[in-house]
């Protein structure tokens, strides 16, 4: 399913260091954009991880995990919602 610019999407996030699980909520260009240069805002990150500035291979911010500092590579784990 193609998302249009502006509409939210969410992520199940889970860090591969030490499996804390949370979720992450972004607007704007989704995960299967046809335009990548478009970069998603974060509009919500649960408790557990931070963003950081800079682009990740997504073109999404960085998200780090609080508990180990390990940086988010791969936001998706599941399906999006």
């Amino acid at each position: 399913m193609m998302r249009s610019a502006g509409t939210p999407f969410s992520l199940k996030i889970s860090c591969p260091h030490c499996g804390q699980a949370g979720f992450v909520a972004w607007e704007g260009a989704g995960p299967n954009d046809p335009a990548p240069e478009r970069h998603p805002r974060l509009v919500f990150l649960s408790r557990g991880f931070h963003p950081e500035n800079g682009p990740a291979r997504s073109g999404a911010a960085t998200i780090v995990c609080d508990i180990c500092d390990t940086i988010q590579e791969e936001l998706v784990q599941g399906s999006v919602h």
